[in-house]
């Protein structure tokens, strides 16, 4: 079965100043893991660190998205700065990360818990089951 999960991990220094977490995504079938780093930063700013990724699209939007205002997580797709420069970097329309950074923005700001996500491929109508 072909999965896609988001593994992760919440981090917080000892002075409460700030707030990290980390998401470890593997894509599917492009094989392109990452791990992103989301960052509550002062005044109500995330900052992004993306890494781990062999993926030429990824490592342009880690270039370019590197920081973010707060309430950016709330403006639509067509203008939301994740997917504005996702789409900039030439990331494939079905591409994880863009929403794997915005699930680790909510939970870095406290706005969302942590939770794992997973797409899970099944049989429909008895047909037959696609697998790794």
């Amino acid at each position: 079965m072909q999965k896609t999960s988001l593994q992760r991990k919440s981090v917080q220094d000892l002075s409460g100043a700030s707030h990290a977490v980390c998401v470890h995504v593997m894509p599917g079938i492009c094989g392109f893991t990452a791990v992103i780093k989301a960052r509550k930063m002062e005044n109500k700013k995330l900052r992004f660190q993306i890494s781990n990724s062999e993926c030429e699209q990824i490592k342009r939007l880690a270039a370019t998205l590197q920081e973010m205002d707060w309430k950016d997580l709330f403006v639509p797709l067509t203008r939301n700065p994740v997917y504005v420069n996702a789409e900039k970097s030439g990331c494939h329309p079905s591409c994880v990360m863009p929403a794997a950074m915005l699930k680790a923005a909510e939970a870095a700001m406290g706005m969302a818990i942590p939770k794992d996500v997973n797409f899970r491929f099944q049989p429909c109508d008895g047909g037959p089951t696609h697998e790794n």
